[in-house]
């Protein structure tokens, strides 16, 4: 993964965390934070999960997809 990835998941990773700990669960944080974030390769990922979990996937399945996605 280049460089610029890695410094876009570590900011969507910092941001979901401050989302959470403003109050939204998970699923809402990771919701608002594709609706507010430009399309990219990372944001795809991310919105990978989100579907997963959306589509009833435990959390810890939806990461291992999202986990081998990379």
């Amino acid at each position: 993964m280049k460089t610029n990835a890695w410094i876009e998941v570590s900011l969507f990773l910092e941001l979901l965390s401050l989302s959470m700990e403003a109050g939204l669960d998970f699923t809402g944080g990771l919701e608002a934070l594709l609706h507010t974030h430009s399309k990219s390769e990372v944001s795809e990922k991310f919105h990978l999960l989100l579907t997963q979990l959306k589509l009833g996937k435990s959390r810890e399945e939806a990461l291992n997809i999202f986990q081998k996605s990379w």
